[in-house]
């Protein structure tokens, strides 16, 4: 579980950021684990930026470990507002 909170300050003042999410994996072997997490978001962009976002944050994806020096991660989820695929 990960908690983490921004708050803007200066040209920032009134902006801010807190999520909560709960992550979990599965391994089915050495090399393939099953990723998967959900959590809540709230994003304010301070005063006079653009609509608020607050809503479920939620993700899947998958784990290729081939070897001790190679690691493929990929996942499809929402967070920060919209739908993302993330590969690396």
């Amino acid at each position: 579980m990960a908690l983490t909170q921004y708050y803007g300050t200066g040209l920032y003042k009134g902006a801010h950021n807190e999520t909560v999410t709960l992550a979990a994996g599965y391994a089915f072997t050495r090399m393939i684990t099953v990723n998967t997490s959900i959590g809540h978001e709230t994003i304010v962009y301070g005063p006079g930026g653009p609509k608020a976002i607050d809503g479920i944050t939620w993700s899947g994806g998958i784990k290729l470990q081939p070897n001790a020096d190679s690691v493929i991660n990929a996942s499809y989820g929402r967070q920060q507002g919209g739908n993302t695929f993330s590969f690396d």
